[in-house]
This record gives C-alpha cells, structure tokens and sequence, in this order.
C-alpha cells in the first residue's frame, strides 16, 4: 500500500494532466449532445382516431369502436386497450411495453385496420399513429381582422400561408383551425319539381356533376406543354341559378326556376381527429389573445421528427421573404 502511494506521488503530474484530458473531453462531449424543448422520444403507445361524421355515440360504439377493438388485440405486445367515444369520433389508445419495436407495431396495428375496414361504416376515415413529441405543434400563427370575414380568414391561410409553411425544411405538418367555410343551399320547391317530372336527387346529381375539376389534356404550344383544364363550378350565386337542369322529354330549365339559392357559413371547429391538435394549448403553440370584434383562424405548424428543436422550425419561417411582414388586412 506504501508503495502504490509512493508511485501515485511520483506519477502526480502525469495523473493531473489525465484528470484535465478527461474533464475537457467530457466538457466538449456535453456542448456537442442535442438539446430540444420537446427531445425525440417514442413512447410504447400508438393511438388509433376514426372519424365517421355526425353519427351518434352509441352507433359509433357499435360500428366503429367494437369491431377495431376485436382485431387490436390480435396484436402482439400490447398490454392495454383504452376507447373513448363520442358523437362521430373514436379514439383508441394501446399501451405496449416499453421494449417492443413501436415501428414494428405501427405496421401490425395498420394491417389489422386494413382487414376490418370493409366491416366500417362507408364513410369512416382511420387514421393510426405513434405517439411522440413530434405530434404536437410547436408554433401556431393567429390570423386576425376587423373588416375580413371568417371565411376569408380561413381561405387566406389554406391557399397562401398553408403552402409556404409546408415547403419550409423541418415542418412535416401544418393544420388550418377555426374560421368558417362558405357553402351555397339550395331550397328546392316541390311544386316546381313535380310540374317538370323531377325529383331531389336528379338536381342534385346534376349539381354534383358540375362541381369537378376535369382535365383534358396536354397542350403543345410555344415549345411548353400546357395542361388544359375544364372548370364548370359556379363562382357565385347568379352562376348557381344559371346552371342547366336536365329536363327528360324536354329543354333543360335553369337552377333559379326550381328553387332559391341562399349563401351561409359553416363554422369549422377543431378537428375532433387529431392528437397533436388536441394537446396544442399544452405543447407551444402561442395563443394571441383576440381583440373584441375580431375574427381569429389559427395556423398551427407541426416539425418533422428530424428537426432536433423548435428554433429549428422558426429559423427558415422568420427568414423566409414571403412569409415576413405578411398581413391579412
């Protein structure tokens, strides 16, 4: 024991010089380690979200919910099936344990929605993901005016702020909440209909077949080629009213003479089927408060699972030209 001390003092500065090496190279392996608010973390739990319109709890707990719980458990490694249903929406948790290969999971979960959905309803939209900080948003925009509408608040962030967001590097999602969609009804009068040997559902398949976009085509012109487009849908209501209603035996008579065509808006509240959107108000995304007499849509933008931070996603959208300084009015 003597001894070793004996070569201890000797060796002191050798073991001094050691001791620094190692505290600088830890020191450089701490500043070079990844920091973020929300670190990339799975967690054993992937969340399963079916949507099926308006339909009532009770419906959708027999239609929906039962039939995806039976070919769930089929899975391997979950431990734990948890449903909560409501009017037209389902959310299904499985907890797994925390060694599964969640990936591995994701792709068993994915097919056994597969094989059940014939036995869903027409209609039902399923949507499975796995649950991690990358879900939730990390920064939202509130759009806000005193002289635009809802409705042009909402067109304004689907057709302009939506499509520059989501070419930005490191944002994988961007979701359009609140605001209102502009819908045209039309009241149709029975009697007009009955005079002309119509019914609801031939006006409506012909409004239905007016209402697509149709392409026809490649056109060679100036060394380019073009893509030619045939665009029927009514602009406005006066366009609406024009439209032909195919009459059997007879001219086609125009929309105008079989109703009255009446402009609303629809209020288009937070999707029900999104996880990340449900725990928005807890995970950064900054809520404006709204001035008295001001209509607010929110623009709330999701990072892709590369981006190792939110100062990752805000660097590009601050210096991007377009999106800086931009206003609705």
């Amino acid at each position: 024991m003597i001894a070793l001390f004996q070569w201890l003092r000797e060796q002191r500065r050798g073991i001094a010089l050691l001791i620094v090496a190692l505290c600088g190279l830890g020191g450089l392996a701490a500043w070079q380690l990844p920091a973020a608010i929300l670190p990339e973390i799975t967690f054993p739990r992937v969340k399963v979200i079916a949507g099926g319109g308006e339909r009532p709890g009770d419906d959708m707990m027999r239609a929906v919910t039962r039939p995806i719980e039976e070919v769930l458990r089929r899975v391997p490694g979950v431990l734990e099936i948890r449903s909560t249903t409501s009017r037209g929406s389902t959310e299904i948790n499985l907890d797994c344990t925390w060694a599964s290969n969640m990936d591995l999971t994701l792709q068993r979960v994915q097919g056994q929605i597969e094989a059940v959905r014939t036995r869903l309803p027409a209609g039902t939209q399923v949507d499975v993901r796995l649950m991690n900080t990358a879900l939730f948003p990390v920064l939202g925009y509130s759009l806000t005016s005193d002289r635009r509408s809802l409705a042009q608040l909402r067109d304004l962030a689907l057709t302009r702020l939506q499509p520059e967001l989501s070419r930005l590097p490191g944002v994988s999602e961007v979701v359009v909440q609140g605001g209102r969609r502009l819908e045209a009804r039309v009241t149709l009068d029975p009697a007009l209909l009955q005079a002309r040997g119509l019914d609801p559902a031939a006006v409506a398949d012909a409004l239905r077949g007016v209402s697509e976009l149709q392409s026809v085509g490649l056109i060679d012109a100036n060394r380019e080629l073009y893509l030619g487009l045939v665009d029927a849908r009514p602009v406005d209501l006066a366009t609406l009213g024009a439209l032909p209603i195919p009459v059997t035996g007879a001219a086609p008579v125009p929309l105008a003479t079989l109703g009255v065509s009446r402009v609303r808006a629809l209020s288009s509240a937070r999707p029900r089927g999104s996880a990340h959107q449900r725990a928005s108000a807890a995970f950064g995304e900054h809520n404006h408060p709204r001035r008295r007499g001001a209509e607010l849509v929110t623009v709330a933008s999701r990072r892709d699972s590369g981006r190792r931070s939110r100062r990752d996603v805000l660097r590009p959208i601050e210096s991007h030209p377009r999106l800086r300084g931009q206003r609705a009015g």
